[in-house]
């Protein structure tokens, strides 16, 4: 009789809102090859032309045929767009232009070289992720990819090639696609490139000899197809499961050995690694952890532990499942994972046993229908006939005593029932059977029979006639003893079993919640998100933990500080360089106190996370949790460095800015004055006997003029610096406004315009930095006479407002827009008066850095009527803020 299997529910919906399986996205085919030269380009178009040859739109996206007479055929019957045209460092560059196909929206698009990377600019960085633009459109794509540029293979590809490809792209665009192989022989491939019909890049010159050898292009020939022949298992598999198809399928071998908490579980191991090496198969170790699982000895955790690990050494997928029935959920996962062979292990046990408790191998080879079992017997006098059930419980005579209190209670609440009403001695055993549930849940199963024995005797003794005795009169009283007797045994396996499942589920609880702390915790900066890790498993595993992050030159430095010896960072740098657990436990460095799990992120290994158990070797359990955890602090980690990394992007980016924008101004605006000095001095220098004494005063004028312009810049310069970095401290005195005002104005020249000054009478002295506050009026008065149409009124406005004083330039000028008011405080902010483009965009952001050292604020509105107001608050008193 098989077992009924019936599809996951959650994988359902997930292939229900997987983008394969939604009308409107299009469809993906991948022409895969081992190397340049197997003629995917080739195979694409002539794919491409039958659909074309029965009527679908087809159109090339991006093709490059190189000038191959077997491909300029093919191409010219199809129609091309037109590539998009980008300048990279001067130089034109064609690109896709992924525009232009979404605009023309063809039934399918041919777009070679699928793992390309964009020149600058463009939507996206790689050229896959314009073809899932395109998929998500509901555009066909046929595309060409080569076996080196699929990420996950892109370590084994280089260590066969010793070349290591930079453009590659996810797994998960594979698993979405279509994959048909273009496979070519090594040698004729070789025969192809010494002809020159394989077109290879300048950039990939040197590596031809590298690549093109006969056992490297065999080695990526079979990686080619074995990742398309796993791409069609996983179809077969997901085909299956959506129509609940109960399998196998023998289209592909596929190994799992059965292991248990036993001596035996090591020759399981080694028996399926031979069968799958044999097979040419993948093999799956399975272990399945019931609720009496948390009771075994510690030589059975260490049994399961030691197979578990060689499984994995061996090339095993591990997996741990969790259930009270063991065949059920072993054939069940054995169905959804299309498994064709099981190989399990039997011990020898007793007859008796055998009849009360049918034997795993036995039950399993009843329920698997069509998949093969594979049964390895133990020897009957081995060690592998090691009993693997749980551990007894150590009799504790406590519980015992409390087990004959609790009969002893419901005794008394017999007597004292039967003394005031007229019970039948049947009602009174129900009594007994509380007690009896009472230990089974409270005490366990040893305690539970011990209950139930002794509430029979005391049953028969004290309600049972004649009382005081043993013997029984009725004959129906045996058959209510036998009867008892049974029920509380069973209440009892019953209970113990349910003692076992509460504990279970408190101990998942435990990781669970562990786990959901630790992943709260990840919002918080690094320090306290290691500290949070680092509590949680100390309380968890009642272990010291620590972990040491890797810097750039691959140093590990213990976060909490902590010396550790010689041997245990050579344990940990090991770990970290091999990627791989090691340490105490495990088969890499056994002699050292501490476990040691890599910190694996997606930009490397980040560091290693140590932990020294204070209570013994951890159990599988508490490996794979720490794995887990482990998993955590690396996803904290590298999103700490991510952060850190994006800050100092954005700094360099700002710091790049403001590199340009001062080099900018200073090639503009300083050029100007100094033009002026140049031209003024060499005419005194050159003409000065022949030149009129007005005309000599101009020049010297302008040399002066144009000095003091020069020397504001440079101090603007100076100030912002000082700004910047902190250094500017205002000494506040009380001084007049009228005077600063006054001060200021003789500073700058009017330059043609009228002047018109509003200032309230009787303005009391303000505590302000006078040179500081002067500059930020010289800074106002040139910025607004910079902006003013020549003859037009500049006014200077002084009034006290509420607690603060109120200082403004006003002009008829040109107005900025009022979304860039708050814009022409900042650094560089330029504006432009329509004819030209004026300032360094220094002045105003000084003026605003000054007046809030001060305590004040600044502001910019537009006049009504045209022009601009820039202005200033400051306190009345020092130490007051302008709010």
């Amino acid at each position: 009789m098989s077992e009924e299997y019936h599809p996951n529910p959650d994988e359902l919906l997930a292939r229900v809102r997987d983008p394969e399986h939604e009308p409107a996205r299009g469809k993906l085919r991948i022409f895969l090859g081992a190397a340049r030269g197997v003629g995917k380009t080739y195979a694409m178009l002539k794919a491409a032309q039958a659909q074309a040859d029965a009527g679908e739109q087809v159109v090339i996206g991006w093709l490059d045929t190189h000038a191959r007479p077997e491909l300029e055929p093919l191409a010219a019957k199809l129609p091309k767009l037109a590539p998009r045209q980008v300048q990279v460092h001067g130089a034109i560059v064609q690109e896709l232009d992924l525009e232009q196909i979404l605009a023309h929206h063809p039934a399918l698009v041919l777009i070679d070289d699928l793992a390309h990377t964009n020149a600058p600019g463009a939507r996206h960085p790689q050229r896959y992720l314009d073809v899932l633009e395109l998929l998500e459109a509901g555009i066909n794509v046929y595309a060409t990819l080569n076996v080196q540029h699929i990420e996950s293979l892109n370590d084994a590809v280089a260590r066969i090639t010793d070349i290591r490809e930079r453009e590659t792209i996810p797994d998960a665009v594979l698993e979405q696609a279509e994959i048909t192989v273009v496979d070519l022989a090594p040698e004729e491939l070789l025969q192809r490139l010494r002809e020159g019909k394989v077109f290879v890049p300048d950039s990939d010159a040197r590596n031809v000899h590298e690549l093109y050898r006969i056992g490297n292009l065999t080695a990526l020939r079979e990686l080619a197809l074995r990742r398309t022949a796993d791409r069609v298992d996983e179809q077969m598999r997901a085909y299956m499961s959506a129509r609940a198809i109960q399998g196998p399928w023998l289209t592909h071998e596929r190994v799992m050995v059965c292991l248990d908490a036993d001596a035996l579980a090591a020759r399981l191991v080694r028996a399926a690694r031979q069968m799958a090496t044999s097979l040419r198969a993948e093999w799956i170790a399975v272990h399945v952890q019931t609720p009496q699982a948390y009771r075994r000895t510690p030589q059975a955790h260490q049994a399961l532990e030691q197979a578990l690990a060689l499984a994995a050494a061996q090339g095993a997928q591990v997996a741990t499942l969790s259930g009270q029935n063991v065949v059920a959920e072993l054939v069940r996962y054995a169905r959804a994972q299309n498994i064709t062979k099981i190989v399990v292990g039997k011990h020898f046990y007793p007859r008796w046993r055998q009849v009360i408790e049918t034997p795993l191998a036995d039950e399993l080879i009843r329920r698997s229908g069509d998949i093969h079992v594979f049964v390895i017997t133990a020897e009957e006098s081995s060690a592998d006939a090691a009993d693997t059930r749980p551990a007894p419980r150590r009799m504790v005579w406590r519980d015992y005593l409390l087990s004959v209190a609790a009969v002893g209670g419901a005794t008394v609440l017999g007597l004292a029932v039967r003394q005031y009403l007229d019970l039948a001695p049947t009602n009174i055993a129900l009594f007994y059977l509380l007690a009896v549930v009472l230990s089974a849940v409270s005490w366990g199963l040893g305690p539970a029979i011990f209950t139930s024995v002794i509430a029979v005797l005391a049953f028969d003794i004290l309600f049972v006639p004649p009382y005081g005795t043993l013997v029984v009169h009725d004959p129906q009283y045996i058959l209510t003893f036998i009867i008892f007797l049974l029920v509380g045994i069973l209440i009892s396996e019953l209970g113990s079993r349910l003692r076992a499942q509460v504990q279970a589920a408190q101990q998942r609880e435990q990781e669970t919640a562990a786990l959901y702390a630790l992943s709260q915790s990840m919002a918080r900066d690094t320090t306290t998100r290691l500290d949070t890790a680092l509590h949680q498993l100390d309380a968890l595993f009642n272990a010291q933990a620590l972990v040491l992050r890797a810097a750039p030159d691959g140093t590990l430095t213990p976060y909490p500080a902590l010396d550790l010896s010689a041997r245990e960072l050579e344990t940990a740098q090991w770990a970290l360089a091999h990627r791989q657990t090691a340490g105490y436990g495990t088969t890499t460095f056994t002699d050292a106190e501490r476990i040691y799990f890599p910190l694996l992120a997606a930009q490397g290994t980040l560091g290693v996370l140590s932990v020294r158990p204070k209570a013994g070797r951890l159990s599988p359990r508490e490996q794979r949790l720490l794995e887990a955890f482990a998993s955590q602090v690396s996803i904290a980690l590298e999103r700490a460095q991510l952060s850190e990394q994006a800050e100092q992007a954005r700094l360099l980016e700002a710091s790049e800015r403001f590199r340009n924008a001062l080099l900018s101004s200073l090639s503009h605006d300083l050029r100007t004055p100094l033009a002026s000095i140049l031209g003024s001095a060499s005419g005194l220098l050159d003409a000065g006997a022949h030149l009129s004494e007005p005309t000599r005063r101009d020049l010297a004028e302008t040399i002066q003029e144009e000095a003091t312009r020069l020397n504001r810049y440079v101090a603007n310069l100076l100030n912002m610096t000082r700004l910047e970095s902190g250094a500017l401290q205002p000494q506040r005195d009380w001084h007049s406004v009228e005077e600063v005002v006054g001060s200021a104005l003789a500073r700058v020249k009017a330059g043609g315009h009228t002047l018109k000054l509003d200032l309230e009478p009787n303005l009391p002295l303000i505590p302000f930095d006078f040179v500081l506050i002067e500059q930020v009026l010289i800074n106002l008065l040139d910025n607004a006479y910079k902006f003013a149409p020549t003859n037009s009124p500049v006014e200077i406005n002084a009034h006290l407002q509420n607690h603060f004083l109120q200082v403004s330039v006003a002009d008829r000028g040109a107005m900025a827009p009022a979304a860039e008011l708050d814009r022409m405080f900042e650094k560089f902010y330029r504006v432009s008066d329509g004819r030209r483009t004026v300032g360094i965009g220094l002045g105003l952001s000084i003026a605003k850095g000054i007046v809030e050292a001060h305590g004040g604020t600044v502001f910019a509105k537009q006049r009504v009527g045209g022009g601009m107001e820039i202005g200033f608050c400051l306190p009345l008193r020092a130490g007051e803020v302008v709010t």
